[in-house]
């Protein structure tokens, strides 16, 4: 029996994807709830974390819009064809579609 690659790497984009959301809204609501009590230093780090989560989370969005590509695929290369990933736009939008 082979192993798709996909089988394993979909799972672990997944837990990176609500990690990336837990770590950028928990630092969010931190600073919404705690903003009297900082000073400037405080407020620029809370800015720092909540940019670099949110881009963190935009790159691991595009990696796993890509891994619907390389799942259609069966390969890690398939997520370079740009048939698949045209297919997988088209499959992005008739989900939106229905639901």
């Amino acid at each position: 029996m082979i192993l798709e690659i996909w089988t394993i790497l979909n799972p672990i984009i997944r837990t990176f994807i609500y990690f990336t959301a837990l770590y950028s809204i928990g630092s969010v609501i931190f600073k919404v709830h705690f903003y009297k009590y900082f000073n400037e230093e405080i407020n620029i780090y809370c800015k720092k974390i909540i940019r670099n989560s949110a881009l963190l989370g935009l790159l691991i969005s595009i990696l796993a819009f890509l891994s619907v590509a390389g799942n259609l695929g069966g390969e890690i290369e398939s997520i370079f064809e740009i048939d698949l990933i045209e297919l997988s736009f088209e499959t992005c939008k008739v989900n939106r579609t229905y639901y």
